[in-house]
């Protein structure tokens, strides 16, 4: 318990770092660009989440897990793994931008737009040399490149372009977006330095030639089922809300969501502890691990709720806050509540080898998100929309943990 304290104190000093990063970068967007560009900037951003996940084949947790079981796969299928994920982000980047002028914008994306082609390319490549560093229990120095340093880059050209432009015309989103591009380029620079060693044993294990590839197994397509219907609840829903009712209440639903979900990045310190750990451990061992970090999350959970509640109490937002974004950010806190509460479960079922698990809860979530965006259609109201962002989070991590417990009480008996 006390190196899991020790270690939960330096990511959490990292994550107040980014979480107060990330409050500038939206306080930043939001002020300058106002409601209907935030709320187009947020729908690229969305689609991104998508388009990189595809792109990539969701292979976080499996790249992380081959490093531990399968080694000397991983050096040989790498570096194609990884050239094949940038071409396709590129790709997989150009049917998006289509599909936003087809569904969204009713129009041709501007010339400007091309820049969200450069923005998935730079965010795969550091998402996946990430996991390689993850993979040898170097948190630390994940959450410290792969968030901070992107976001940090951002919120300083982002700032400084403020100081000499008065307003943002109707392209601002674009300059956002080009800004945290360029957080990316620099994160992945930084994580190919930090892995040369490993990429050097990639290149002597490669193959000759080039080979398209995507898979490294068919765990990924579990992994990436999972991992989209659960992009889905906030990022499929900004994207609902944009083709329903407009950029202008997509800002609204935006910044509430941003400021409502705070709380889901205390479940990251949690995540990333056991995702190197799990791979290996008996029930008993699982057990016990998630019994500690369970009394973590709660403790993390209640204190992140009395400092948010706090805040909104005493901090005023130097952008419009009136109704309804109390009401929206007020319900998707409570989902995220939950969230936290619960615990780290989903990734210690994916990295105990239950992607199947995950994507049952992760598909109950996915129906009830559904449910509640039909709902918002149907009586042309987003709150719907909102309670189904709270609901389906809730859902989704209800359901995975009485999967885990299902399966400790298998592995037992």
């Amino acid at each position: 318990m006390k190196k899991m304290i020790g270690f939960a104190t330096r990511i959490l000093s990292l994550r107040l770092v980014i979480i107060t990063l990330s409050l500038a970068q939206t306080t930043l967007w939001a002020t300058a660009l106002g409601t209907t560009s935030f709320g187009l900037v947020s729908t690229y951003l969305s689609a991104q989440v998508f388009t990189c996940l595809i792109a990539r084949l969701a292979a976080d947790n499996i790249l992380v897990r081959y490093y531990k079981v399968s080694p000397e796969i991983l050096r040989e299928k790498f570096l194609d793994y990884l050239l094949s994920a940038l071409l396709t982000s590129v790709l997989a980047g150009g049917v998006a931008l289509a599909l936003i002028g087809v569904l969204i914008l009713r129009s041709w994306p501007p010339l400007e737009s091309l820049i969200f082609l450069g923005f998935v390319t730079a965010f795969n490549c550091s998402m996946i040399l990430s996991r390689i560093l993850l993979a040898q229990k170097k948190q630390v120095q994940v959450s410290l490149f792969a968030n901070a340093l992107p976001v940090g880059i951002s919120v300083a050209l982002f700032g400084l372009s403020v100081l000499f432009e008065s307003k943002f015309g109707e392209t601002g989103h674009f300059a956002a977006l080009a800004f945290l591009t360029l957080g990316y380029v620099a994160s992945s620079v930084v994580f190919a330095l930090l892995l040369r060693p490993f990429l050097a044993e990639c290149r002597a294990a490669r193959a000759p030639g080039f080979r398209y590839r995507l898979l490294l197994g068919s765990d990924q397509w579990h992994v990436l089922g999972y991992q989209t219907l659960s992009s889905f609840n906030g990022h499929g829903t900004t994207l609902a809300i944009a083709a329903l009712f407009g950029p202008t209440v997509t800002g609204v639903f935006a910044l509430a969501n941003r400021f409502g979900s705070l709380l889901t990045y205390l479940n990251e310190p949690g995540r990333v502890y056991v995702m190197p750990i799990v791979p290996g451990k008996n029930a008993r061992q699982l057990r016990n691990l998630y019994r500690r970090m369970l009394v973590f999350s709660l403790a993390l959970g209640l204190a992140g709720v009395a400092f948010l509640l706090l805040a909104y109490a005493l901090v005023p937002l130097p952008f419009p806050t009136d109704p309804p974004f109390e009401l929206f950010a007020t319900i998707i806190m409570v989902g995220a509540a939950v969230h936290v509460f619960a615990g780290p479960v989903g990734a210690m079922l994916a990295m105990s080898g239950n992607e199947k698990k995950n994507l049952i809860a992760n598909l109950a979530g996915f129906a009830v998100a559904v449910l509640a965006i039909g709902l918002a259609a149907v009586m042309a109201d987003p709150i719907y929309a909102v309670i189904g962002v709270a609901a389906s989070m809730s859902t989704m991590k209800l359901v995975n943990t009485f999967s885990f417990f299902g399966y400790l009480r298998r592995q037992s008996g």
